[in-house]
């Protein structure tokens, strides 16, 4: 297993932010669930610390005064006993400390849901154990009474080594008290979600700037990657000569293999006067807006090699800025 992480690794294999993993497509884009609050037969753990041999470790049984038996994943070598506190134990970055939780296997599991949503015969619900993050939309009709309002808690079954909502086959059994000592619910309703500030400039900010354009002639254009957050109505500021010399309003978009086609609604609104930009440019290149806008005009602040470090960068290609 590559990226293991040990003692000798650079800090004891601790977590860092640099080093972590962003939410992935792979994933929904919710990111991994944190660590479990109770040990349960079927969980698999992962030890972050021992010798050069480690092996995953599935829970068999979970006995009095908190001890768990467990067994290598690969069926060798003898039972273990181990802390059920000491597979618990999770760090600041809401991951285990001395074990790495990594799947539960496939069986069903007894577990606890929240309604968190009811809309047009469908209920929303939510599974902390499997992901707080994650909506599990079921026939509001099947769930039990004492259940069916959001805010309500219910038991049920499901397949909670499954990586889709689909794929769970929740069976709901009875209406509950709220349980104690569970990951703090994430998902809203879209109608409750905060609305992020939009940024002034820089990544996030709906506005792009393409570096190296053929001419000022063309509508539609193709950029490498995917800049996120575009919406229609945002800005494309092009970019010939080594000035961003106007720019157009988007109209639509689409995925293409390996990056982005835009379409922009004519004609090109100019810049007076032009803004320089310092640097290597290249065709199909794309950076965020990174001076603010008054009335759509720029100020004079340029990305230089000297200042860059003080501005949002746009993207970054095997680790190198593209400034």
């Amino acid at each position: 297993m590559s990226g293991g992480a040990g003692k000798a690794l650079r800090g004891g294999g601790a977590r860092r932010r640099n080093t972590s993993p962003a939410a992935q497509v792979k994933d929904g884009g919710h990111g991994r669930p944190p660590h479990p609050r109770r040990v349960v037969a079927g969980q698999i753990y992962w030890p972050r610390t021992g010798g050069t041999r480690r092996h995953q470790l599935t829970v068999v049984r979970v006995g009095s005064e908190g001890r768990v038996t467990a067994k290598r994943t690969d069926g060798s070598g003898a039972p273990l006993t181990l802390s059920a506190a000491r597979l618990l134990c999770a760090g600041d970055d809401g991951q285990g400390r001395f074990y790495s939780f990594v799947k539960w296997s496939p069986r069903r599991y007894k577990t606890w849901a929240l309604t968190a949503a009811v809309n047009s015969g469908e209920a929303v619900l939510v599974l902390p154990e499997w992901h707080p993050g994650r909506p599990v939309t079921i026939a509001h009709r099947l769930l039990p009474v004492g259940a069916r309002d959001p805010g309500d808690w219910l038991t049920l079954t499901a397949d909670l080594s499954k990586p889709t909502a689909a794929g769970l086959e929740v069976a709901p059994i009875a209406a509950t008290e709220p349980p104690s000592d569970l990951p703090e619910v994430r998902w809203r309703p879209a109608s409750e979600r905060s609305q992020r500030p939009k940024p002034l400039c820089g990544p996030g900010c709906g506005d792009i700037v393409l570096e190296q354009v053929q001419s000022l002639d063309e509508h539609t254009f193709f950029v490498r990657e995917r800049p996120a957050e575009l919406e229609s109505g945002g800005r494309v500021y092009l970019a010939l000569d080594a000035e961003v010399v106007g720019f157009l309003v988007l109209r639509s978009w689409r995925i293409s293999p390996n990056g982005l086609r835009i379409a922009c609604e004519p004609p090109l609104h100019p810049l007076e006067p032009p803004l320089p930009i310092d640097g290597q440019l290249q065709t199909e290149r794309w950076r965020w807006r990174w001076w603010h806008t008054e009335h759509g005009q720029p100020n004079t602040r340029t990305p230089t090699r000297s200042n860059t470090d003080e501005l949002p960068t746009v993207t970054e290609r095997r680790g190198e800025r593209l400034w």
